[in-house]
Formats: structure tokens, C-alpha cells, sequence
């Protein structure tokens, strides 16, 4: 589902309903390639929660959608938009690796640029923007706000201008309050979109503010989170790739560094507010109680049609 555009007053269009926050105005009468991504989308019915089991076409997408996706879906209040949205995204970022594996080292920006043309990824952008005025559940709004910041960072890793400031505020206003799930399935999700939002967000010139609000609740919430091994792991179950994986990293160091500091002067507070136990062998010499102790990447080769 990704489109070509050459006209600059399309473009401009989307962009601005994008950015506007507004749901753009599409005409039914006619067949433009926007139409028809939205038709494809199913973003012209209403919404879909497909019940258990699920149909042959359903499973037929889940199976290729990357496994922490595909678990999500399939345990959490997801629609049939918000999947096919997914495998966009998803066929996406598996097109776009093959273009670099196949394309040569000096071609490797231009077959980057060639494939992401601004008009596809505004597309897909609009979308979800559509998708997220619509009545959906309480993990795809926050699903949604990582699936727009990773497109953001889809169209390369280059600075993000004022003209994205109003979303990148909501992202910060909603990702640095929202509550943690009690399923692992959402943990991990939320552990993604977190990622995913600060990744976007460090692409400003300069931090907006709330900026490390972000990372910061994700660290105090998931302790998986606080080690960059454990975390890879999770983030690539969802959307990956190697270039933003590696912005991601820089950008979780720099939260990690910002929090140890913190997390050492509460433990040396700590140590110093801890009474002294008259009683135990290093004060007395005599020997105390004995101490006891308590001791989750299948690619979408293909695109799938939607019904």
C-alpha cells in the first residue's frame, strides 16, 4: 500500500490536515490514489473488533506482523483498521530493508530517499490521523502515537522542524502519563511506543519541553526497560529498523545516564537514614541471623489486501 504522488498541491494537502490535527476531506465520488488507500485502510466503515476465533483473512495478516504485534492484537482491544494499519507500516519497513540489502554502499541513501517518497509515508500518516478521531480503544490511541513518531523517523533520521511540534506535544502530554497495563503483551507495547516517541523526539534541534518525561516514566515503570539487552529484544518483536534502532539506543543512554545519577543519591540517602543495629556481627562480633534470599521475529515478506 505504498503510493506514488506528484502533484505538490496533494502533498501540501495532507500535510497540512496532518498537521492541523483535522481529518482530511475526501471525495468518494472519485478514485484518487487517497480514496483508495483509505478504502483499503477500511477507514470508510466503521470500526471492527474481530472476535475470537478470528477469520481466515485475520489470521492470514497476524501470522505476518512481527510476534510482539501479532500477540498484542490477538490478546488486546484491537480493530481491523488498526491491523491493516500495521501491516502497512510493516511491509513497509520489511521494503525498505530489502532496497538497502540490494542496493550497493554509495547507493544506499538514494535507494532510501527514492523508496520514501514524501507523498507514501504522508499517506500512511493521515491514516492514522483519521484513525485516531474515531472512537478506538485505549491501547491503540497509544499505539497510534508510536506508529506516527516511527513514521516520522521512517522518512530519515534528519531534523524534525517546527511544523511537527503540535503532534510531538500530545506525544509527550500523553506518553508521560499513561498508566502501566497489566498484561506483558501491553507492557512490551508501551515499552515500544515509549522508545518509539523519544526517538522522535530527539530529532529536535532543540528539546522541547517534558521532553525526558518520556523515557523517564518508561524506565520508573518497566524495570526490563532500565537494560539496553532486555529492551532490544522487546523493541525488535515490534517495528525495527537497524538505523533507528541504533538512534533509539543513543537515545535510551542518554535517559539511563540522566536516571543512575538520581538513583545513587536515593541509595546513599537511604544507607544513611538506615538505623544502626547494635546486634549485628560487624557492630558486635557475634553472629547474626542468617541472611536469606528471594531468588520474548517472523518479517512480513509480503503485503496483504485487506478484504
Amino acid at each position: 500500500m505504498i503510493l506514488q504522488f506528484r502533484l505538490t498541491g496533494e502533498r501540501l494537502e495532507l500535510f497540512g490536515s496532518f498537521i492541523a490535527g483535522c481529518p482530511l476531506q475526501i471525495s468518494t465520488d472519485s478514485q484518487s490514489p487517497i480514496t483508495e488507500t483509505f478504502q483499503g485502510f477500511a477507514l470508510d466503515r466503521p470500526l471492527f473488533y474481530p472476535p475470537t476465533p478470528f477469520p481466515p483473512d485475520m489470521c492470514t495478516i497476524l501470522s505476518g506482523l512481527p510476534p510482539g504485534i501479532s500477540e498484542l492484537c490477538l490478546s488486546s482491544a484491537v480493530s481491523e483498521q488498526m491491523m491493516y494499519l500495521l501491516a502497512s507500516v510493516s511491509v513497509a519497513v520489511g521494503a525498505r530493508a530489502s532496497s538497502i540489502r540490494t542496493a550497493t554502499f554509495t547507493d544506499r541513501t538514494a535507494a532510501v530517499e527514492d523508496f520514501y517518497r514524501p507523498g507514501e509515508i504522508q499517506t500512511i500518516l493521515n491514516a492514522l490521523q483519521s484513525f485516531s478521531l474515531l472512537q478506538i480503544s485505549k491501547i491503540e490511541k497509544l499505539l497510534h502515537v508510536g506508529l506516527v513518531a516511527f513514521c516520522f523517523q521512517l522518512q530519515g533520521l534528519s531534523t524534525l522542524n517546527l511544523f511537527y511540534d503540535p503532534p510531538l506535544l500530545r506525544f509527550i502530554q500523553l506518553i508521560s502519563s499513561h498508566d502501566k497495563p497489566s498484561s506483558r503483551q501491553e507492557q512490551h507495547c508501551l515499552m515500544w511506543v515509549s522508545m518509539s516517541v523519544a526517538g522522535a523526539l530527539a530529532l529536535r534541534t532543540v528539546s522541547m519541553p517534558g521532553s525526558h518525561t518520556v523515557m523517564d516514566h518508561a524506565l520508573d515503570f518497566y524495570p526490563e526497560a532500565r537494560s539496553w539487552s532486555q529492551l532490544e529484544r522487546i523493541l525488535q518483536s515490534f517495528l525495527w529498523t537497524d538505523d533507528i534502532g541504533a538512534h533509539w539506543r543513543r537515545s535510551w543512554e542518554v535517559a539511563r545516564a540522566r536516571k543512575e545519577p538520581k538513583a545513587q543519591r536515593q541509595e546513599g540517602v537511604d544507607l544513611l537514614e538506615q538505623p544502626t543495629d547494635f546486634h549485628h556481627p560487624s557492630v558486635c562480633g557475634r553472629e547474626g541471623p542468617k541472611a536469606t534470599s528471594c531468588p520474548f521475529i517472523s518479517r512480513l515478506s509480503g503485503s496483504v489486501a485487506p478484504p
